[in-house]
């Protein structure tokens, strides 16, 4: 009887299987890890786009409140310089040189009376042709402080115009005055350049806006 052929030691494979089951889950925590520093990189990228839309919806809303300031700004001086006041809510006729400009007692006989003859409280005559350019204009006077021609007006500090709620400071308003004459008559009357400030919520937003108002035709 033939002795039995001798069996393959099997240790060799056994060996073998732990190692590459190692390699294995040692490629699958790279690629999980990637793929995590991947993710937290759009997660990343997403957070701060989602910001700067909200940033900028935030600062287009803030833009649109001082616009709207500056416009009322607008109305209040064209109302200033129309000898106008509100009062129970509505806009009446000022007749009264100790609450509006000093000619608005006299604004009844003509609308070319209208027209300045020396500075006011943040009303500047300059004539029909300055001769130097005209001062820089004070933004900072406190509200009813406002005396000179070169100084600008808050809302309301002439009118009794209404505050706006939610800005960091009301907006103001300054003019200049220019004297005209009007085609085929030569009767002087008078043009003013309005000049609006309106300030948003934040205090760091600026609107400023311009316009020519024409009272008489």
């Amino acid at each position: 009887m033939s002795a039995p052929a001798p069996s393959r030691p099997a240790t060799h494979a056994r060996r073998l299987v732990p190692a590459r089951r190692a390699r294995q889950q040692g490629v699958a925590l790279l690629v999980i890890l990637l793929l995590s520093a991947v993710a937290g990189m759009l997660a990343l990228s997403q957070a701060n786009s989602l910001g700067g839309l909200f940033r900028s919806a935030r600062d287009e809303r803030d833009l649109s409140i001082a616009r709207q300031a500056a416009e009322a700004a607008l109305r209040d001086a064209e109302a200033d310089v129309a000898c106008m006041g509100w009062k129970d809510g509505l806009l009446v006729q000022v007749l009264s040189p100790d609450t509006a400009n000093a000619y608005c007692v006299s604004i009844a006989p003509h609308c070319s009376q209208m027209m300045p003859t020396a500075d006011g409280s943040g009303i500047r005559l300059l004539g029909t042709n300055p001769s130097a350019p005209p001062v820089e204009v004070d933004w900072t006077v406190a509200r009813g402080a406002c005396a000179v021609g070169t100084c600008a007006v808050e809302l309301g500090a002439k009118t009794g115009a209404p505050t706006i709620q939610g800005v960091s400071n009301q907006p103001r308003y300054h003019i200049d005055a220019f004297d005209v004459a009007v085609t085929g008559t030569g009767e002087p009357t008078p043009l003013f350049r309005i000049t609006a400030r309106g300030y948003g919520g934040s205090g760091e937003t600026v609107s400023e806006l311009q316009e020519v108002y024409r009272p008489c035709r």
